[in-house]
């Protein structure tokens, strides 16, 4: 087909088809972050707008396979499992919840569920691979291996005919895949997912790590890109060997790693144990990923069991490789009768969410580590879970100009919206958002176009923001106008808010004071 025939082809089809599996408005945002604050509340924003996911993340987060390898202590908000897992760590582990989603799909083709699970197992390889080996970007290892032949995946899920043909012609013709893919598209895996990878503005470590390693011994990287590209040729390599596997013996397998180890032997500090064992580590890994999907056999995953049970390093460990049934039957068992995480299956009421954001955010206020702008960002959190807001921000005064300015929120395109919210103070205003500071207490506004309301909204607010149903709740400290918490509705009359909540949302805006007090230093 030739470079410009089959990238036109496959522009054309990702124009009309749906997005690819592992394309989403959360990797759209990562390669397009402009900060790290920016990007903490548009990562937390985005898994907030897929509640199934929010489930998913909380519940995988707080696992007994979680807390035992990453942390300690309950997490109840996706602000807090940022601040207590890091951001990379989440935003793969969405990722990850992501690629099984997907997989799930009844409907989706088995090669490419084939494919979207080598692509998962290639990350914890390299992940487990630098954590082994010390490297301080162990999150930007798992992105790197996961995309490094993203060219495949396009391959597979556009044009899959074309693929059958390299199937085919690898199997018949006894050629290499890459000498196969030429022939059949003219064009390489890594030129397809790099010229992709570039219009999805993916980074410069990810487009690096495309990139295939020469078919030569490895020397040690002296650069950080230059790891991460090795860290991903080795993870994608090792996942290829055990996937074209057709004869499993310990012998042949034998073979296959010494051949890595003489390769990559003056790269990575590597053992034929350390090996096996970072096999085994990421097929635990999936597992436990994989335990609350209906997942079908897939070729790879038996393989890769194949390969770590017959190294026996399950024994070595003095244990066993946990498997789906296992992790469903190991599932603790509440007083009465249930599995403890299938409680968790139930719809979380507000009062849930109130209570338990209340707990986890109380515990930060008093933890000198986590910065104020994070208990701010769980506070807005568990409001907008809560009572299920269109949008909510928070509005911080700048004394200069003695106006209160959006600073961050969730919602949909919230910075957007954040830029509208520039709301002037004046102590002598009937404007609204100056009467809610100068009355100290929370302003319900329940019809935008009730005509005894009309005349206290600010002529920017009725042009720009289309929310007919909204509250502002001040924050004032040491009768000083510090911020307003801003959350709406679409609909009027959506609004009419239980006394109960209420209570809840003062609570939560009187642990934002204390919180402000107590983190001053960093206010």
């Amino acid at each position: 087909m030739g470079l410009k025939n089959t990238m036109q082809t496959i522009k054309e089809l990702m124009e009309n088809k749906q997005d690819f599996p592992l394309m989403s408005s959360t990797l759209k945002i990562l390669n397009e972050k402009e900060s790290v604050e920016a990007t903490v509340s548009e990562l937390t924003d985005t898994i907030l707008q897929d509640f199934a996911l929010t489930n998913k993340l909380l519940k995988m987060v707080n696992s007994v396979y979680f807390i035992k390898t990453h942390y300690a202590g309950k997490v109840n908000t996706i602000s807090r499992a940022i601040y207590v897992l890091g951001l990379d760590h989440v935003r793969n582990a969405a990722i990850s919840l992501m690629i099984f989603d997907n997989i799930e799909n009844a409907d989706m083709a088995r090669e490419l569920k084939n494919a979207l699970v080598m692509r998962f197992i290639c990350g914890s390889i390299a992940r487990e691979l630098g954590r082994t080996i010390g490297t301080k970007e162990k999150e930007e290892a798992f992105l790197c291996a996961m995309y490094h032949n993203l060219g495949q995946l396009i391959n597979i899920y556009y044009i899959p005919d074309e693929f059958a043909k390299i199937q085919n012609m690898i199997k018949n013709k006894q050629i290499s895949e890459k000498e196969a893919v030429e022939k059949v598209l003219g064009i390489s895996y890594e030129q397809i997912g790099i010229n992709i990878a570039k219009e999805w503005r993916m980074s410069p470590q990810i487009l690096y790590s495309m990139k295939t390693l020469p078919e030569t011994v490895i020397a040690k990287p002296t650069e950080h890109m230059e790891e991460m590209r090795a860290l991903a040729n080795f993870s994608n390599e090792i996942c290829s060997t055990i996937n074209i596997t057709t004869q499993l013996k310990v012998d042949n397998w034998k073979k296959e790693i010494d051949s890595m180890l003489k390769r990559y032997g003056g790269c990575f500090d590597l053992t034929e144990e350390k090996i096996n064992n970072i096999l085994r580590v990421s097929l635990e890994e999936y597992n436990h990923y994989a335990t609350d999907y209906k997942l079908e056999n897939l070729a790879f995953i038996e393989k890769l069991t194949g390969v770590v049970n017959l190294t026996g390093q399950e024994k070595k460990q003095g244990k066993k490789v946990a498997n789906k049934k296992d992790l469903e039957e190991n599932k603790p068992v509440s007083k009465t009768g249930r599995k403890e995480e299938d409680k968790d299956e139930r719809p979380k009421t507000p009062e849930d969410i109130f209570t338990r954001g209340i707990q986890d955010i109380a515990s930060s206020i008093m933890d000198d580590s986590v910065h104020l702008n994070d208990v701010l960002r769980m506070i807005l959190e568990v409001m907008f879970m809560a009572m299920d807001f269109s949008k909510i921000i928070i509005m911080v005064m700048n004394r200069k100009t003695q106006v209160f300015e959006g600073r961050f929120g969730f919602g949909d395109n919230i910075n957007a919206f954040l830029e509208i919210f520039q709301a002037p103070y004046d102590q002598y205003s009937n404007d609204i958002f100056s009467m809610v500071i100068n009355h100290g207490t929370e302003i319900l506004i329940n019809d935008t176009k009730d005509p005894d309301v009309l005349s206290l909204i600010p002529k920017w607010f009725l042009e720009h923001v289309k929310a007919e149903a909204f509250i502002l709740m001040p924050i004032i400290i040491n009768n000083m106008p510090v911020a307003i918490i801003y959350a709406d509705k679409p609909r009027s009359g959506e609004l009419s808010i239980n006394p109960r909540y209420i209570r809840y949302l003062r609570t939560l805006r009187n642990q934002a004071i204390m919180a402000i007090k107590q983190k001053k230093k960093n206010y």
